[in-house]
């Protein structure tokens, strides 16, 4: 039976199949460095591996509610840190996570014109009230070009706080 770890994103309930998940946790200030792309809030240092931290929202190009919403300042909010690919990455769920088993046969396919930026192929669908979830596509989440520009600036960012660690240790 598959399962799909659940959150909720700018009002639109979404999953991601469990195997393409490393870990969830709370949520905590991230890496800003100088010229971060707009699609990536930042870089969570996740025990010592540097993180890109996608603006999930921005990539599925889903209009926020509240402009004003910071979800490293909301304390329900939680970082899911996932495999897209070969890239570790990770977004910023604003509420609810949740492990869903589902039958295959809950799924319905999503019509090839949905919203999303495509970056989903399949809907579980459940009886009201419950919301239906929007399985999100790990391949097509980021293109190649985004996944090598994602590459190139972790590297980037692994040696900047290199250097910075090294600093501290000669100061």
């Amino acid at each position: 039976m598959p399962s799909a770890l659940t959150f909720s994103l700018c009002g639109v309930l979404l999953g991601i199949d469990v195997r393409h998940v490393r870990e969830v946790l709370p949520c905590v200030r991230l890496v800003h460095p100088p010229e971060t792309p707009p699609a990536l809030r930042g870089f969570l240092n996740l025990r010592g591996e540097m993180v890109p931290v996608l603006r999930l929202e921005s990539v599925l190009q889903l209009a926020l509610r509240n402009a004003d919403w910071d979800p490293e300042e909301q304390l329900q909010s939680r970082i899911v840190v996932g495999r897209l690919g070969e890239l570790s990455v990770a977004w910023l769920a604003d509420e609810g996570v949740e492990l869903l088993r589902y039958e295959a046969a809950q799924t319905v396919r999503l019509p090839a014109d949905h919203v999303l930026n495509n970056c989903a192929d399949r809907v579980v669908a459940r009886p009201a009230p419950a919301m239906s979830i929007v399985l999100l596509s790990p391949s097509k989440v980021l293109l190649e070009g985004e996944n090598l520009r994602l590459r190139q600036l972790t590297t980037r960012e692994k040696l900047r706080q290199n250097a910075f660690e090294l600093a501290e240790q000669e100061a």
